[in-house]
């Protein structure tokens, strides 16, 4: 009995076991069987090109619902999905096999896998009728893994995660609207690009490699974009005039990049620790208040700003290797940001803003200033590049806060502020098709040069000093109005140099073709053949020391009324006088007889060796019809043309009317200008 009862509790266990444990173990095997579909791998035998022709699959077997798709070879490269719309299939897939582009078209389909191209090869899905792809049961990716992947149709995420993974060098394109509450992520070092007026409201990821935008509407979702943590990311503005007003997420590296011409413009919060990064030749706007506090790296492309607070103050800027990268300060603003120029820093401002740095500017490459703005700098730098001004205003807030190295004034002003600086290398100003400008808005700042000075066009107003030699080249005209006491030598061989300061220390060769001219002070000048030094401006005193003219070289004054320095332009000379060339008058008023204009006020000491070519003491010119007569031992301080050593013309009664006849025949009578005939060599 006891036996029996044992075997019929086994037999009971055993019918109450299988009564338990049959429902879960029914549904283990019909999910095991869900996510390991059959497959049908697609041949294209058959007489069309739809799904359910048996001959196009392996086996003479048609698909059914549930089933994976593989699609390999390369016969009926346009498969036609004619099962009715919205039969559900787990997953297609493009096989390593393939080897010839396929285009997939027809009814939508509910999708409980994965769509992959394994394929070397490019795949496209065209955009199926209906609802398109409707991603079910799960989260879904699509995938350019061996190949290019591009499909045009629409997709639903039906609120499930649709992972959008593309390997290196490969590219997934989604052209279709994304909708439904489900995110996308991007994953893979690939490219995947979003081509669709997306509506899709869930999170955007991105894992990994780019994410190309053709449009705002790419991105239209009120959920924010994360950069995922430990991975770079690129989000790549493909068109212009893209404006992202979602907030972003730096948990990882944020690559933004844009092509030549076009703009991103990020309106909404940025955060997180993780780097800030620009790429492309294009602008990246930043419009919004950010906290991200990783570094911001300008890759030759812009970053415009309309706010310090566009770049948090723990964020150091970093400008990248090459030399376009560049800071565009929208607005007047001051940043205290470390302005870190590994390659060349450029730095633009509009007109009427001021962009104030008051972080410090470090590095090895160029500071650059462009667009008619003004740049103030207020730290105690120590970046290592030349400095060049393009535009604009680049202002000193205080001493030693540029580098010792080269400066270029090549167009606007540099403002030294009324503070001193101290430089090593070249100064340069101007250049062939701008005008530079060196100034001080505060009181006189003295720069001290210790190589050279090469000036082309535009004006000098500080204090220059230091062993440098100036040279002027170029057809411009560049104007010193400072108290200068640099020692090397000055050089116009070109153009007009105007000296209208103090520039005694410096000695001054004017060659062939170059013209010094203004009212100032300069040391020893030598005018070689086809050089020309005119006193004053207009009218107005310049003073030399030693004057010495070779042939062929033009010594000017003006003449405009009968008074030294205000109504005529004249040389006062202190050191020996050397005359071998022409004399140039310009004469715009009739002076009265006997009127005496002294040309060249010699000290009382040396005497004038030689005389202006075809002009000996005491001969007779006219200029404008006027007559002169030209002494070489005329006195200043007794206003007479004798018992003294300076150069003098005092006008004289015209000629007989005979002779005047002669010099008219000779065709000079006529002239208001007369530039005396050089010497036959």
């Amino acid at each position: 009995m006891k036996n029996r009862r044992q075997k019929s509790r086994v037999r009971k266990g055993i019918a109450w076991g299988a009564g338990r444990f049959a429902a879960p173990c029914l549904a283990l095997m019909v999910m095991t069987g869900a996510s390991h579909a059959a497959t049908s791998t697609w041949v294209g035998s058959g007489d069309n090109s739809n799904w359910m022709n048996p001959q196009n699959w392996s086996g003479g077997s048609a698909p059914v619902a549930g089933n994976s798709l593989l699609f390999t070879g390369n016969l009926r490269t346009d498969p036609v999905n004619n099962f009715t719309g919205g039969t559900s299939f787990a997953g297609i897939t493009f096989g390593a096999s393939a080897s010839a582009s396929f285009t997939i078209s027809g009814n939508g389909i509910f999708l409980t896998g994965d769509v992959v191209n394994n394929s070397s090869l490019s795949q496209s899905i065209a955009a199926l009728s209906g609802a398109g792809f409707t991603l079910n049961g799960g989260d879904r990716t699509f995938s350019a893994a061996a190949g290019d992947l591009a499909i045009q149709s629409k997709v639903n995420t039906n609120g499930n995660l649709l992972t959008a993974n593309a390997s290196t060098g490969k590219t997934l394109t989604l052209n279709g609207i994304i909708s439904g509450a489900g995110g996308l992520t991007k994953s893979g070092e690939g490219t995947t690009v979003l081509g669709g007026v997306n509506t899709f409201t869930g999170a955007t990821t991105l894992n990994g490699g780019s994410l190309g935008l053709n449009s705002t509407a790419a991105l239209q979702s009120t959920s924010g974009i994360t950069f995922a943590s430990g991975a770079t990311s690129t989000l790549y503005a493909m068109q212009s005039g893209i404006t992202i007003d979602r907030n972003i997420t730096q948990s990882g590296t944020a690559i933004y990049q844009v092509d030549s011409g076009n703009t991103l413009t990020l309106s909404g919060a940025i955060s997180g620790a993780g780097n800030f990064q620009t790429l492309g030749s294009g602008t990246v706007a930043l419009t919004g208040s950010n906290s991200y506090t990783g570094s911001t790296l300008i890759s030759g492309s812009t970053l415009a700003i309309n706010t310090a607070t566009a770049v948090q103050s723990t964020s150091r800027v970093i400008f990248g290797t090459g030399t376009a990268a560049t800071l565009y300060a929208t607005q007047s603003m001051a940043l205290d940001r470390i302005m870190d120029q590994t390659g060349r820093g450029n730095y633009q401002v509009d007109s009427g803003n001021t962009l104030t740095l008051n972080g410090l500017v470090t590095g090895v490459g160029q500071f650059q200033k462009f667009g008619l703005g003004t740049v103030v700098l207020n730290a105690a730098n120590d970046y290592s590049g030349k400095t060049v001004v393009n535009a604009g205003t680049l202002r000193l807030g205080t001493s030693g806060s540029i580098a010792s190295t080269n400066i270029d004034v090549l167009g606007g002003t540099f403002d030294m502020n009324g503070k001193n600086h101290t430089m090593g290398g070249t100064l340069t100003l101007g250049s062939g098709s701008t005008s530079g400008s060196l100034s001080s808005s505060g009181s006189a700042s003295t720069l001290s040069v210790g190589t050279s000075i090469l000036v082309q066009s535009g004006s000098i107003s500080v204090n220059l000093a230091g062993a440098a030699v100036l040279t002027k080249t170029t057809t411009g005209t560049v104007v010193l109005s400072g108290t200068n006491s640099y020692t090397g030598q000055t050089s116009v061989n070109a153009g007009t140099l105007v000296v209208n300061g103090y520039n005694a220390v410096s000695n001054v060769v004017v060659a062939s073709g170059g013209t010094l001219k203004g009212s100032g002070s300069v040391g020893d000048v030598q005018l070689q053949s086809g050089a020309v030094a005119r006193a004053g401006s207009d009218m107005g005193i310049l003073s030399t020391k030693n004057l010495t003219m070779q042939a062929g070289s033009t010594l000017g004054v003006n003449i405009g009324g009968a008074t030294s320095g205000t109504g005529y332009s004249a040389f006062a000379v202190l050191g020996g006088v050397t005359l071998d060339g022409n004399l140039d008058v310009a004469i715009t008023f009739t002076p009265a007889y006997g009127d005496i204009f002294f040309v060249i006020v010699n000290d009382g000491s040396d005497a004038v060796s030689g005389t202006f070519a075809g002009l000996a003491n005491g001969s007779l010119f006219l200029v404008g019809g006027q007559q002169f007569k030209i002494s070489y031992v005329a006195d200043s301080g007794m206003n007479s043309l004798s018992g003294g050593n300076d150069v003098a013309i005092m006008a004289v009664p015209e000629p007989a009317p005979i002779a005047l006849m002669l010099f008219a025949f000779g065709g000079a009578f006529w002239l208001m200008r007369c530039r005396l005939p050089r010497p036959n060599n």
